[in-house]
């Protein structure tokens, strides 16, 4: 099995320097694999866009810090800042996107725990890290990495046992407002869930997303989804699945591509029906089981795992495991942002 193998990485300092290193790791996979691909160049048909204009002003606006982020981050990529916020705009500029995931949220008499996996583009997810995220004025927080994306996005754990799992979904229709990559990148800024939700439900948001999110000490999880004009959170009922297309807000259908959208209901689809035939107690088999599923259904998929996250929310902390695959051993324990 030919499986993308994740690095391990620490970033700290100010939002700029965090972002130059983040971008310094990336840089090379950036310019060799997202300039070189059709993605790229359908962004590039929104470049000095006054959408693009829009965006990137609600960011500064709203999220300052971030915005400097972004800054060091284009400065360590080497690449113009405009470009590097473009490829951040994926899912709110584009009717399909080069990532998608899976996630299992299920909360027992035990714990929540929240289990999700990641597939990129096959020639960016052998550039992949874990990263330990530590700034000067905020919480440190540990996330996966991919080359030239802010970091906060997919899943991860802050100092303060927050636990986050983003699933992205790609709209085309954006409204006025924040990014879904940069709000993702804000909640891990967040000391406790309440807070998070006011953070997603009050700013103004450009694009779809759904979150899962649950805390050190907690025994709930919540399932939020919204768009540009709604929000829905809900508490995990026993067990929420999901993956990239609105499943909630009224105006799920809106701007998503049919061939995206269709994908993306299919692997639901499978993750439901091996949810409830197989052992929950042990969901990195469901998640392995949906993806061969789906590349039997699209043999010629161009996407691989990068990361499997199991997150287990205990009362003092977040024990979680990264895996390269969900059918390999465990390659890093973490306990919220500590690697072990």
């Amino acid at each position: 099995m030919d499986t993308p193998t994740l690095t391990y990485s620490e970033f700290s300092g100010t939002p700029f320097q965090i972002g130059f290193a983040s971008g310094q790791y990336g840089a090379n996979a950036f310019h060799t694999t997202v300039y070189d691909s059709e993605i790229w160049a359908q962004l590039c048909e929104h470049k000095s866009s006054d959408v693009l204009l829009a965006l990137q002003t609600a960011t500064q606006q709203h999220f300052p810090y971030i915005w400097d982020e972004l800054q060091g981050l284009a400065k360590g990529l080497e690449a113009p800042f405009e470009e590097v916020f473009l490829w951040n705009c994926k899912g709110e500029l584009l009717a399909d996107i080069p990532y998608y995931s899976a996630t299992l949220a299920q909360v027992t008499d035990a714990s929540p725990r929240i289990t999700q996996s990641i597939n990129a583009d096959t020639r960016l997810a052998k550039h992949c890290a874990l990263a330990v995220i530590k700034p000067d004025l905020e919480p440190a927080f540990a996330t996966l990495v991919i080359p030239g994306n802010l970091a906060g996005n997919y899943a991860g754990v802050s100092e303060h046992g927050l636990a986050i799992a983003m699933n992205p979904i790609a709209m085309s229709q954006p409204e006025i407002g924040v990014p879904s990559a940069v709000l993702g990148r804000a909640l891990f800024n967040q000391t406790d869930v309440g807070k998070a939700i006011k953070l997603l439900n009050q700013t103004p948001r450009a694009g779809s997303c759904h979150f899962v999110l649950s805390q050190q000490g907690s025994k709930t999880a919540l399932s939020i989804e919204f768009n540009g004009a709604e929000f829905i959170a809900n508490p995990v009922q026993s067990l929420v699945v999901h993956t990239n297309h609105l499943t909630d807000v009224s105006k799920g259908a809106a701007g998503q591509s049919v061939t995206d959208k269709a994908q993306s209901t299919r692997r639901l689809q499978h993750l439901q029906a091996f949810a409830h035939s197989m052992d929950l107690s042990d969901p990195l088999p469901i998640l392995a089981k949906a993806e061969n599923e789906e590349l039997e259904a699209v043999p010629t998929a161009t996407r691989k795992f990068f990361a499997t996250v199991d997150m287990q929310v205990t009362a003092n902390a977040v024990v979680w495991d990264v895996y390269d695959h969900p059918t390999t051993a465990a390659r890093f324990r973490m306990t919220n942002a500590e690697h072990l």
